[in-house]
């Protein structure tokens, strides 16, 4: 039986990269204009990925140009694109992570953006049968979305979890981090897929693979069992390792009382065969560090 602790987490950028979903439109507006026009679709794939990286937003507009297509046609290369049925997978790491939270938590997805095409990502991933609910924040008291506090007590509700017992794992720092903050709930900064600005309000733990949510979030919600398995590793099965643990994950967390402050350090993971600072992305100076036991 599990444990009354959720865990939510935002769909783009979070559960997998959001430039998946943008080529896989592409790929559907390079048919259309293929068929209009008699270049191989992928040739026209490849210009909207070259296009993307340098003049991003701009993609449908450069395309259209080389290839002599009216500025008429953007509109509907622009609808094809949001409302094709994404050709994405979920990415291993997310669903390995999924499939390990789920004996101790209620794990939830609370999403911004159009719910109709929020579902076709969602079902093109296989989340729905991962998952316990899955909301749509749109579809959310004023409809405003994330970071409106509504979405964020729609969605714990859903899952019968308290606020103060719930993580939720985000990459926006305003839309997921500030607004989990304001509404209750213990906030992780993902920034495993993009870059974004710091948040207004600080996050309770900010990390950079995804691999790492289980041991974050029971750190900030302790159970019954802390999952510190290091990344990759098999289900656990018996009791928690015992003895020394490598100390190879880095994992920045801020204060809970809402300073922008926070304190590095490396957190204890777990022993195991084939594990080295080095393979776990230590930087050089600090992989001395462990050898010597500094740290």
């Amino acid at each position: 039986m599990r444990e009354s602790r959720a865990i939510v987490f935002d769909l783009d950028d979070t559960l997998y990269p959001y430039r998946a979903f943008v080529r896989s439109g592409f790929a559907a507006a390079a048919a259309h204009i293929a068929e209009a026009t008699g270049v191989p679709a992928r040739r026209v794939y490849r210009a909207l990925c070259r296009a993307s990286a340098a003049a991003r937003g701009r993609e449908l507009q450069r395309v259209c140009e080389r290839y002599g297509i009216a500025e008429a046609t953007i509109p509907r290369l622009v609808h094809l694109m949001k409302w094709h049925t994404p050709a994405i997978r979920l990415p291993r790491e997310t669903r390995q992570v999924l499939l390990r939270l789920q004996a101790a938590w209620r794990i939830g997805i609370l999403t911004n953006g159009e719910p109709a095409i929020q579902r076709r990502k969602l079902a093109a991933l296989g989340l729905p049968p991962l998952v316990d609910a899955a909301v749509c924040a749109a579809e959310c008291g004023t409809g405003r979305g994330k970071p409106d506090g509504e979405a964020f007590a729609a969605v714990v509700d859903r899952l019968g979890v308290a606020p103060e017992r719930s993580v939720f794992v985000g990459d926006d720092p305003e839309a997921d981090v500030a607004g989990a903050v304001r509404a209750g709930l213990q906030a992780i900064h993902f920034v495993g897929h993009r870059r974004t600005a710091r948040p207004s309000l600080a996050p309770h733990a900010t990390i950079a693979r995804f691999c790492e949510i289980p041991a974050a979030a029971a750190r900030l919600i302790g159970g019954a069992q802390h999952d510190r398995r290091p990344c990759g590793s098999p289900p656990r099965i018996g009791s928690a390792p015992s003895g020394r643990e490598a100390r190879f994950r880095r994992v920045r967390e801020g204060s809970r009382g809402g300073s922008r402050e926070g304190t590095s350090r490396l957190t204890l993971v777990g022993d195991g065969p084939g594990l080295s600072p080095r393979a776990c992305g230590v930087p050089p100076a600090e992989q001395a560090l462990i050898r010597n036991g500094s740290v």
